[in-house]
């Protein structure tokens, strides 16, 4: 529901709902579905989930947040359809990568 892997704590209360409350499959999807993170993740635009994109890519291999530079690959992930990998790829052929990682 949320497109990632579930974070320690939030297993942990889910658990307990099934184990405790004998929540089903479908009781965890509703409140995943009814959660902040999900309406926000909903009500994103498209703009908003490629800067996303990006700066989880510009944290990941250059290890600092994107700059106005970073704004190439926001359009790339709109206009093409570039995945955080695409982004990633490319951002590590740069000489800042190069410097980072020597």
């Amino acid at each position: 529901v949320l497109q990632r892997e579930p974070d320690p704590q939030g297993l942990a209360e889910f658990r307990n709902h099934m184990r405790n409350d004998r929540w089903t499959e479908q009781d965890v999807r509703e409140a995943l579905l009814a959660s902040p993170e999900y309406r926000q993740r909903a009500l994103a635009t498209p703009e908003k989930r490629a800067e996303e994109i990006v700066a989880r890519a510009y944290r990941a291999v250059l290890l600092r947040e994107p700059d106005p530079a970073s704004r190439v690959y926001v359009d790339k992930v709109l206009r093409e359809n570039w995945t955080e990998a695409d982004v990633s790829r490319e951002l590590r052929k740069s000489p800042e990568y190069r410097r980072i990682h020597q």
